[in-house]
């Protein structure tokens, strides 16, 4: 079996480590390879950075850039500037999808504010 593994020319993986295992459609398990994707990585570390107000630094710590490397030795680590420019790209581009909905939009929308302040009388102290 051992020398078979070796040279078989069906087998596409070198190491089980390399495999992922995956439910399909059917309800059976399958192994596939991992493919890391670092664009894809950052772009979620960015979504969760600004959707959770997390600060900036985060992608610098020490326990934060143990992790990723334990889940992944090929990760790449990224600073806190490359994260708020992967951040500004995120806003500058939901904002253009955002005006181009509403330049295709042909309804109107009107912002109203509620700055009402209740000022107690002087009775009631």
């Amino acid at each position: 079996m051992l020398r078979h593994i070796k040279g078989c020319k069906g087998r596409i993986y070198r190491d089980v480590g390399q495999l992922l295992l995956r439910s399909n459609a059917s309800g059976s398990v399958e192994a596939k390879p991992y493919a890391f994707k670092l664009d894809e990585f950052r772009e979620l570390l960015s979504l969760a950075i600004a959707r959770h107000n997390l600060p900036l630094q985060l992608v610098e710590y020490e326990g934060i850039r143990n992790c990723f490397a334990y889940l992944n030795p090929d990760v790449k680590f990224i600073s806190r500037h490359t994260i708020k420019n992967d951040i500004s790209k995120m806003y500058a581009k939901e904002k253009s999808e955002l005006n181009d909905l509403l330049q295709r939009d042909p309804s109107r929308i009107a912002l109203t504010s509620d700055c009402w302040n209740s000022v107690i009388p002087h009775i009631f102290r």
